[in-house]
This record gives C-alpha cells, structure tokens and sequence, in this order.
C-alpha cells in the first residue's frame, strides 16, 4: 500500500471509490485552484475530488480538513442532484457511506443523505445515515424542523432503550460538535456516562458504542519522555472480550501499543516482527496492546486474524495479546482521542509508564526493546 495513500486515508479517506488512488500534496504555503466543468460522472467525481486532496498540505490543520470534507460532499451531492438519471449513483453511496460522519452539516451531505435514505429505506447501514443526517440537520436552517422532530422521537423510544439513549446521546454530541459548542458536547457526553441504561446493557455494541463516542470526544496528546495519558483517564474501556483494560493493568512492564487494522496492508506486513518480539521477550515483561481502526462489519475478520486463522492471519502468525476494538475505522475513539492520522503507528512505553519512542519497527523495536528489558535468550548466546 502507498505511503501516500495511506495519508489520503489519514485524511478521511476522502477519494478511493474503488481502488487505491495515489495521492500526491502540494508544498507549504501553495495553492491549486481550477476551475472545471461540473463532473459527469462518478469517476469524474473522484478525479474532482483527487485534485482537491493535492492542494492539502501534509501538516493539514483541522480548519482546512473541514473544508476538505465540505467540498468533497458538495462534489457528492451537486452531482447526484445534477444527474438524476444517472445509474452510477452507487458509486457515489459507496463512497460516502463509510464518512458519513465526516459530512456534518453541509447542504451537500444532507441532500446525499435525504436521497440515499429515500432510496435505500431498508439497506444495512440506513441507521447510520439517518444518525449524521438528522445530527447535520439540528444545524441547517433547511432541515431543522425534520430533524428535530425525529430526535423528538428517538428521545421517546430512549426513556426505556439503552440503544435509543446511545443515539440521543451521539446525535447530541455531533451537532454540538458541528456548531464548536462545547458546553452541549459536555452535557451529551455526561448524560451518556451516567445513564443507567446504557451502563446496564448487555448489547455489547451499547458497550462499544458509548465508548467509542465518549474517547472520540476526549482529546491528549502522545508525547516522548512523557507519561503516556491513559484512556482510563476518559471511560471504563473495554476489550475486544467485554473486560476492562488501562495502563495501570500493565504496570512495571515494557508495553507496546499497536494501532492498526486488518485491512491495513502495512499493519500486517511487520505484525510478523510485532509478534517475534512479543514471543522473545514476554517472559521479560514486554506487553502488547492492540488498538483495531477494523470496521463494525469486520469484527470475525480481526478475530480471525489474531487467532492466525483465514488469508491474512497466516500471514500474521497470532496475536495472544489483549485487542481494543469499536467498529469505528477512522473514527474509532482511541484514533480521535489521539489523533491518529496513520497506521501502523505503535508507541513504545518503558516500565514508569513514560513514553520513550514511537513508530518503531523491525530491526528498530528489537534493539530497543533489548536496551529496556536486556538481549534475550537468542541475544545472550
């Protein structure tokens, strides 16, 4: 996989209708703007959307990524909007069904969302769509009425189900988001946490869910020579077997821990280096932590993958160690939490809890981890 698209990835995941499209950047302080003829279909969509990425600067601030999003989904929605008739408006629902939380409150978006709803009423991922389209809504003058008449209804059905409660919360907290309010995000993110329902539940996509949403909200930074600021800090997390995992878990071990994802081509091409070490020094007290951006549709495929099992955990050999996962991709909440923008990323922590590398890999993590916990039976003979 190229670096280079895996920082389009880093991005969203903005273009990739189908295969991986190489993205390239544009220097510091430059700017490409053109302009063309309304695409004419989708391919010509995702070409529109190309040149767009290739004007982001690879240190992209948060302002400018927002307005990357907007754009893309004007692109979206203009062209399904312009070409009603057209029979590749899958490609363009294909698309923008995993970024749907990216979409936010922009007319393009919400017109994309009205239309794949009113198309799709029973597709799979319909509820997905209806979250950010009525959460895009609450903050559209054109759209308001409808959508707060429909969270009026979810409001109803959360006074007796954990997972309507979920929703209220989590459309609440996106459109506080959208609007920069922080006090509303601090009121959705509370009653989330102290609702009895959702604490009680035993649907373990509540579980997952509440943490996904509530770590996504919860920002700190990852710094070298610094202690490492422990989820725990946020929420109650919990692993890929419903129990309860931090830090202090691990304390006076070395412990490394691994964001990636099955489908991450990279990932999987040093988890063989990942799983060598934990094999030569686990019994020095070296622990690994798996972090999964994996989708919700992939959950057996990463269980697959640790146990060694299926095309991809052959390749991997298997993982014994202890694996947080929400369904989230991109918006997995430890990826928002700290701002993870790529994979693989690992971050290395000694025995004090501090952080004292990150991105090793190879050759690298063997030599320091031989530095912190000493050579090894092979190193010593």
């Amino acid at each position: 996989m190229d670096m280079a698209w895996m920082r389009s990835l880093a991005l969203g995941s903005l273009i990739a209708f189908g295969a991986p499209v190489v993205t390239t950047y544009a220097q510091e302080g430059t700017k490409e703007e053109a302009k063309e003829e309304a695409p004419k279909s989708a391919k010509e969509v995702q070409a529109a959307m190309q040149k767009l990425s290739q004007g982001m600067p690879r240190n992209a601030s948060e302002a400018q990524i927002l307005e990357l999003w907007s754009k893309a989904f004007a692109l979206a929605g203009d062209y399904v909007k312009n070409n009603p008739e057209a029979t590749d408006h899958a490609d363009i629902y294909k698309w923008a069904a995993p970024r749907v939380a990216n979409g936010r409150n922009h007319e393009g978006f919400l017109f994309l969302a009205k239309k794949y709803l009113k198309d799709n009423p029973e597709a799979k991922d319909a509820a997905n769509w209806r979250k950010y389209y009525i959460a895009g809504g609450l903050g559209h003058d054109a759209y308001k009425a409808e959508a707060t008449a429909e969270l009026k209804k979810i409001d109803e059905a959360a006074k007796a189900d954990a997972a309507s409660a979920l929703l209220a919360a989590e459309i609440r907290m996106a459109d506080a988001g959208y609007r920069g309010d922080k006090e509303a995000t601090a009121a959705a993110i509370s009653s989330l946490k102290t609702n009895k329902l959702i604490a009680e539940s035993k649907d373990v996509w509540v579980s997952r869910d509440a943490m996904r949403i509530v770590l996504s909200s919860t920002k700190a930074e990852i710094k070298d020579g610094e202690a490492f600021p422990c989820w725990s800090e946020a929420f109650d997390v919990k692993d890929l077997d419903g129990k309860s995992i931090k830090m202090a878990d691990f304390k006076g071990k070395v412990v490394l821990i691994d964001f990636w994802a099955v489908w991450c081509g990279p990932c999987i091409a040093e988890m063989p280096n990942v799983v060598k070490a934990y094999d030569k020094y686990k019994e020095k007290g070296f622990e690994v932590i798996g972090i999964s951006f994996d989708t919700r549709e992939g959950e057996q495929g990463l269980r697959d993958t640790i146990k060694g099992e299926g095309n991809v955990g052959k390749r991997t050999g298997v993982m014994p160690w202890r694996q947080i996962y929400d369904g989230g991709y991109w918006n997995a909440g430890l990826a928002k939490r700290y701002g993870v923008q790529s994979i693989p990323k690992t971050v290395l922590i000694d025995k004090d809890g501090k952080v004292v590398a990150q991105n090793l890999r190879g050759a690298a993590l063997e030599s320091k981890l031989a530095e912190l916990l000493g050579a090894g039976e092979e190193g010593s003979k």
